[in-house]
């Protein structure tokens, strides 16, 4: 039975085939060194961003935080100071007379009876 099988005597089909080696296509390369440096760079470079090393331009002059911060705080200073004068302004503004009719002149406040 074993001899059927072909099990006791080596296969001659086997021993005459080399071992392969992985199938390698022609592009294999070009997406080996596609998937190191990363999709990201590649798309964003066809929109005319760079992120690759060495591709990013350098800023010329570092940003100054303290002189955007006191900017800020004097733009905040001069918005309240507005706010201020405009409120001292309303106030010196006598107050609007509400309408009363005529039907009622003729009658005295509660309140200044009381005074």
């Amino acid at each position: 039975n074993a001899l059927k099988l072909g099990l006791l005597t080596p296969d001659p089909d086997l021993d005459a085939t080399p071992p392969r080696g992985p199938r390698i296509g022609p592009g294999a390369r070009e997406i080996l060194e596609r998937g190191r440096r990363g999709m990201g760079g590649v798309v964003l470079q066809l929109r005319g961003i760079s992120l690759g090393p060495g591709a990013s331009p350098k800023r010329k002059d570092p940003k100054d935080h303290e002189k955007e911060n006191l900017r800020r705080i004097r733009e905040i200073q001069r918005r309240f100071r507005e706010q201020e004068h405009s409120r001292e302004q309303d106030q010196s503004r006598p107050l609007k007379v509400l309408w009363r009719s005529p039907k009622y002149d003729k009658v005295e406040s509660h309140v200044k009876a009381q005074l």
